[in-house]
């Protein structure tokens, strides 16, 4: 069951400078059921989307190029329906660590709820099992030539009732937001968001397509 999270932002400083002021999002208490816990998952997520879309882009002459950052969030993971068969939606928790000095990125998503629909549009709701690792095999900061840009592979399996789904492809993202009078020894990166959008998950005995969100945010 995906646990409740508590966000902390940073509001926007004024022109002329300013420190930082902690902001508090609460999601619903722990949930019980398994579509209790979707709900409640949803909304999580959605808070951490918000957030990160807030953020302008990191600052390129500012980006670190040493140390490191950890990044706590969350991910939405949709496997498409094809020829009137189930879809899938997956929301779940993301860690997320990157070594600026080696030009890496690895970590998890797993905590997943899950949706099942079925032909006739029936829901149902699960408690998922298994995780999904990221950068495992190959990751890179500084893709595309920009050092605010990243990719990485990820994959893993992940059960949804009676359905196992073996996830395996590449995810590409950016580094997000600029900021100031972070602890020491912590990077001015304040979050990340990363997609995938051309990948396939076999399911049956077929191939379904797989989109995939993640977001994180420094510091929680």
């Amino acid at each position: 069951m995906k646990k409740s999270v508590v966000l902390f932002g940073l509001v926007a400083l004024s022109a002329c400078g300013g420190t930082s002021t902690p902001v508090t999002v609460e999601t619903p208490p722990e949930a019980v059921t398994p579509r209790e816990a979707y709900a409640a998952a949803q909304l999580s997520g959605s808070e951490f989307a918000s957030k990160v879309y807030s953020f302008a882009a990191t600052s390129r002459a500012d980006f670190p190029t040493t140390g490191s950052a950890s990044f706590t969030g969350s991910t939405d993971i949709y496997v498409s329906q094809g020829g009137g068969e189930r879809s899938f939606n997956l929301i779940g928790d993301a860690e997320l660590e990157a070594d600026f000095g080696r030009g890496t990125v690895t970590g998890t998503l797993d905590n997943f709820v899950a949706s099942e629909r079925d032909s006739g549009g029936n829901l149902a709701y699960y408690d998922a099992t298994g995780q999904i690792d990221i950068g495992g095999r190959r990751s890179e900061i500084g893709d595309d030539g920009d050092p605010r840009y990243f990719s990485a592979d990820y994959h893993g399996t992940v059960g949804v009732g009676a359905t196992n789904l073996r996830f395996n492809g590449d995810l590409y993202g950016s580094f997000r937001g600029n900021r100031v009078n972070q602890p020491e020894g912590e990077s001015n990166v304040r979050g990340f968001y990363a997609s995938s959008y051309s990948d396939t998950v076999p399911v049956g005995n077929g191939e379904r397509d797989v989109y995939m969100d993640v977001f994180g945010i420094a510091g929680l």
